[in-house]
């Protein structure tokens, strides 16, 4: 090949290589400096010959390509296992209970059945099924006895009372129902009517401790009055329509107040003819209440005293008693408490 020839070839071999590096891609910038250019060389004459110009390619040292981080994998957090939603608690089947029947009462007994009013009584009964107890009567004023107190179980129990009345009742109970029992007590009266009250209409009642007692009395113009020593009481009998009586007959109490030494009278008050101041305690009384004394009038006479007795009893109903008293003059008369009326027995 021919010297020419040659050069052309270098040349040609010069631009592949700079198109080469101009396609290939571009590098990634670097801190060091670019590579110098590579110039060729001026021919030079070597004995009388042009050279062939060298192609001195200063290799420029590229830098290596650095690798391209993957950007990291998101963090993600690992799932939360599920906690299993609890079992629902489902209450185990009860049992379907028979139904309770209502108690049984298989005995009920007194330790004595003859006795005097409010004589001490044992009762005890044998049951079944009770929850819980009941003693009960209607004492001799047909109301309803106090609460009494049941030892033990129900359905074996006992209980401590004092009578006035008969029968009495046991009564067990529980959710069902309840059973109820009677014994009959033959009750004696404790005190016997005074003789002269065997026949009267309450004979049948058991009658009080009959009072014997000192007495004082004394008439009005609509009344009189009666003072017993026993209780120092002085009872004011209005006639009917007269006093605090509209409807009939009727008496006031009240409590001696007279000391002795205290004045007996009222020296200023002057009776008309025939006619008394009382004195004492009836004086007392009528001069400092102008219910007696307008109630009462004048006294007709004056006071007398003697012995006398009374006898009281209860009759149906709160606060129903009543008393027989037999006053100076020998009438009974019959007084009522729950009204405060009066009227002569028989």
């Amino acid at each position: 090949m021919g010297r020419g020839t040659r050069v052309i070839a270098l040349h040609l071999l010069v631009m592949l290589a700079v198109a080469a590096c101009a396609s290939s891609p571009a590098a990634a910038p670097s801190s060091e400096a670019p590579a110098a250019a590579t110039t060729p060389l001026a021919p030079t004459a070597t004995t009388g010959m042009k050279a062939a110009p060298a192609l001195a390619t200063a290799t420029a040292t590229a830098p290596a390509p650095t690798a391209t981080l993957k950007p990291p994998a998101p963090t993600v957090a690992p799932p939360t296992a599920t906690a299993p939603r609890p079992a629902p608690t489902v209450a185990a089947p009860t049992a379907t209970q028979a139904p309770v029947a209502a108690p049984v009462i298989l005995s009920f007994t007194a330790d004595r059945t003859d006795i005097a009013e409010r004589e001490t009584v044992v009762l005890r009964w044998q049951g079944q099924g009770a929850t819980s107890a009941a003693i009960w009567w209607f004492d001799a004023r047909a109301l309803p006895s106090p609460s009494v107190e049941i030892v033990g179980d129900p359905n074996a129990g006992s209980a401590v009372i004092n009578p006035d009345a008969s029968p009495i009742h046991l009564t067990l109970r529980n959710a069902a129902g309840e059973a109820t029992a009677t014994v009959e007590l033959n009750i004696h009266c404790v005190y016997a009517w005074i003789p002269e009250l065997a026949g009267n209409p309450n004979a049948q009642r058991c009658p009080g401790a009959p009072v014997y007692t000192y007495a004082a009395q004394q008439s009005f113009e609509n009344g009189f009055m009666v003072w017993s020593a026993n209780e120092q009481l002085i009872t004011v009998f209005y006639e009917g329509g007269q006093g605090p009586c509209l409807s009939g007959p009727c008496f006031r109490s009240f409590r001696d107040d007279f000391h002795e030494g205290d004045p007996e009278s009222d020296p200023a008050i002057i009776p008309p003819d025939g006619r008394y101041q009382p004195v004492r305690g009836f004086g007392l009384v009528w001069r400092t209440d102008a219910e007696v004394r307008n109630g009462l009038g004048w006294a007709t006479a004056p006071e007398t005293s003697g012995d006398t007795w009374s006898q009281s009893f209860t009759g149906e109903g709160r606060h129903n008693t009543y008393n027989y008293l037999r006053d100076l003059n020998g009438r009974i008369i019959f007084m009522a408490y729950f009204n405060s009326a009066w009227q002569l027995y028989p």
